[in-house]
């Protein structure tokens, strides 16, 4: 099991920053994560990657930077 952190600039109004972010999380799509992950295109001993889920969606403080934030919940299978 691992995790996936994506971490999105607040700069401009928050919808900005939410509309960015929730492209993330989309379940198809150009920055889809969920796709990212799961097309098979990967290297190493896995034979499947899976992403079960997003939590923890809000902001984020990294260092002394406020951003807005999610994390996925993914596994591997070897």
């Amino acid at each position: 099991s691992f995790e996936i952190i994506i971490l999105v600039n607040r700069v401009g109004s928050p919808a900005v920053g939410q509309d960015s972010l929730d492209g993330y999380i989309e379940p198809t799509g150009a920055t889809s994560i969920k796709v990212a992950v799961e097309s098979g295109i990967y290297t190493g001993n896995a034979s499947a990657v899976r992403v079960s889920g997003f939590r923890d969606y809000g902001g984020r403080t990294f260092g002394a930077t406020l951003y807005l934030g999610v994390t996925f919940d993914c596994s591997a299978l070897v």
